[in-house]
């Protein structure tokens, strides 16, 4: 049975553990949940997906919270032009000889 006055409200007693509660709550956070820990981890394995592996979480979970947090933006991060990527290939990485021999 529960304690309530005559108007419906519920008569609480200071209660420790209700004051514990939101800490508690925040301390049950995931860490990759912390914008922080995030940024801390994301920029020493500087990947996606190294960062998902380092919490234990998926690639796209990793990713949402990289976008929420503001650390990545998908529309300018990760992204190199093709001709970037051509330029730093080597002639073995594709099955041709090193330049200037045939």
């Amino acid at each position: 049975m529960s304690d309530t006055t005559t108007s419906g409200a519920s008569d609480t007693h200071d209660d420790p553990q209700d004051s514990q509660t939101t800490s508690d709550d925040d301390q049950d956070q995931p860490p990759y949940r912390d914008p922080d820990r995030l940024q801390e981890v994301y920029e020493r394995e500087e990947t996606i997906a190294a960062t998902a592996i380092h919490f234990d979480i998926s690639y796209r979970t990793a990713r949402t919270w990289l976008i929420r947090h503001d650390i990545f933006d998908p529309d300018t991060d990760g992204i190199t032009s093709p001709a970037q990527q051509l330029r730093e290939l080597d002639p073995a990485d594709v099955g041709l000889p090193p330049r200037g021999e045939r």
